[in-house]
């Protein structure tokens, strides 16, 4: 069976209490009160025109979120990298831009020196504070309050089947957020190709959200 991770995604008014629901909390020992996810792109937004990111993860992890599928709008793969040793993972990095069809530069010291040798920019910084419990086995949930955006909610499905439309899990995500209390009817599924990139520029730079393949 082919399998993906999903990130299934619902605005809320506000986040949702998890006082007694049977959730065990994930915390990180890196954790921070506020996170900040970079995502870069290229001048001319080689990336987002193609539904790809390339997203730093608070100067700890380094990820490629590729869109592959030929019929849906979904990120998946991820393909991770711890950020200090980035240096050392270019023949990776190498496969990633071959997969993107951009030229790629190998001659760089560290991630930064990476950014400036491949034409690579900001696109978005988005600040956000999170709290992340695990639902069961290959699912976790996530509370999310998004600077400039709001509050989420979002469960996240490892090893999803592949063949298996996103509406179908969308659904079952909806019916397992419902049982905990964590969602209603007003709650608005964000799609599941679009993250908060997406969301960003929406919202603060609608003409380059025109450019992205998850309009």
């Amino acid at each position: 069976m082919r399998t993906r991770r999903l990130e299934l995604k619902f605005k809320v008014k506000k986040l949702p209490s998890v006082k007694g629901l049977d959730l065990e909390e994930v915390v990180s020992p890196f954790k921070k009160e506020i996170e900040r996810d970079f995502y870069y792109d290229t001048q001319g937004y080689d990336l987002l025109k193609h539904g790809n990111v390339l997203r730093n993860r608070d100067n700890r992890r380094i990820e490629f979120k590729l869109h592959l599928s030929p019929v849906e709008k979904v990120r998946t793969p991820i393909v991770g990298f711890v950020f200090h040793t980035f240096n050392k993972k270019n023949a990776e990095v190498a496969k990633i831009f071959k997969t993107l069809n951009l030229p790629f530069n190998d001659k760089y010291r560290d991630f930064n020196d990476f950014l400036r040798v491949n034409n690579l920019r900001i696109l978005v910084a988005v600040s956000k504070k999170r709290r992340r419990f695990k639902v069961k086995e290959g699912m976790f949930l996530n509370l999310d309050e998004v600077i400039g955006l709001g509050c989420f909610v979002e469960l996240e499905i490892h090893n999803a089947n592949a063949d298996v439309p996103v509406s179908v899990f969308k659904d079952e995500a909806f019916k397992i957020l419902s049982e905990y209390g964590l969602v209603d009817s007003s709650a608005e599924f964000i799609p599941s190709g679009g993250g908060y990139v997406e969301l960003y520029l929406k919202a603060q730079n609608p003409a380059v959200y025109m450019l992205s393949k998850y309009k």
